[in-house]
């Protein structure tokens, strides 16, 4: 998906609580894990701290024999690339969000890569809605029928505004981003295979796209649970680009960066495994928004009287709200 450049700041890491699980939770909802992942020491850092229980990246995550679905893949760059790393397309299945001509207007590249991946027996289909996705999907021609062993969205982002009007009107950003992952996260595990499938999303890991809280986002009754995350490697993907148009009100594009990236994964719940756990509580002075530990009531206080805290209360604040008009929402 595209993502507008006005959208990212520098890589600093403002996190917001983490949800991480605890090594027994981990241990029972992910299961069949590279032994790394058993290992609590091993971790994957960022500017702000550790991320335990982080296996060591795949050194083909997605190498035949297993089947892939791509989620809204852009320019189809990244199916391109994964096609050549398994040396042949079969049992590939790439997908835009936009329809045919749509795409190659606004991608002129893509055409030559849509020849490329038919003829390496790869599959294109376009006008695939992660928020649609089953339905998207079988309507796009893929049979019923298909489940796959990973299903990938890469860089997730909803469509930017088209109009000056839209753009100050469309609700906000942070709430509908989250939304559309949520709604895909409910969604995907009913097209992964029996055993030990994934569903994967790659995203980058500064504001604000740090505070989608990708890691928390999989809706009450998915048969998902969210394992871990591993730092995402651009360099196995030679001729991937993933592409952000140049502004909100301007149809253009441009390649960003692969820096502060990962990749999240979510696997089957076990048969009889607990729901995801909330976060461990850490105590009266830990602020959960903000991921900070404070010394004191009057450190707590003045810690919540600060612009960041301030800022994330209004966030989650405006999730809870959309939730909540969410499950008031009539039936379809």
């Amino acid at each position: 998906m595209d993502e507008p450049s006005s959208y990212e700041s520098a890589p600093k890491r403002a996190r917001i609580d983490s949800a991480e699980p605890s090594p027994e939770a981990h241990a029972q909802r992910c299961t069949a894990l590279p032994a790394a992942a058993a290992d609590p020491t091993t971790r994957s850092r960022t500017s702000a701290g550790a991320d335990p229980l982080v296996p060591a990246p795949p050194a083909m995550p997605y190498a035949p024999p297993l089947s892939v679905l791509l989620v809204g893949d852009g320019n189809l760059s990244f199916g391109a690339a994964v096609v050549r790393q398994r040396g042949g397309g079969r049992g590939v299945v790439v997908t835009s969000y936009e329809s045919h001509p749509d795409l190659v207007a606004k991608y002129p590249e893509t055409a030559a890569l849509i020849d490329e991946l038919v003829a390496a027996g790869a599959t294109v289909t376009h006008g695939v809605d992660a928020t649609r996705l089953p339905e998207s999907l079988w309507a796009a021609g893929v049979d019923k029928a298909a489940r796959f062993d990973r299903v990938v969205f890469q860089f997730p982002l909803v469509p930017p505004p088209t109009s000056r009007d839209e753009y100050r009107t469309r609700p906000d950003p942070i709430v509908t981003n989250r939304m559309m992952i949520r709604t895909f996260l409910g969604q995907a595990g009913t097209l992964l295979r029996a055993g030990a499938s994934e569903v994967h999303i790659a995203s980058k890991d500064v504001k604000p796209y740090a505070w989608w809280r990708i890691e928390t986002l999989v809706p009450p009754g998915s048969p998902l649970s969210y394992c871990h995350r591993y730092p995402f490697d651009a360099s196995l993907y030679p001729g991937y680009e993933s592409r952000k148009p140049t502004n909100v009100h301007d149809d253009r594009v441009e390649s960003f960066p692969f820096t502060n990236c990962f990749t999240y994964v979510y696997r089957p719940r076990p048969e009889g495994a607990p729901p995801d756990a909330p976060p461990p509580d850490r105590g009266p002075l830990y602020c959960t928004l903000c991921h900070t530990q404070t010394t004191g009531a009057q450190n707590l206080a003045d810690h919540r009287r600060g612009k960041r805290h301030r800022l994330f209360a209004a966030i989650e604040e405006r999730w809870a709200a959309a939730l909540a008009a969410l499950e008031d929402a009539p039936a379809e």
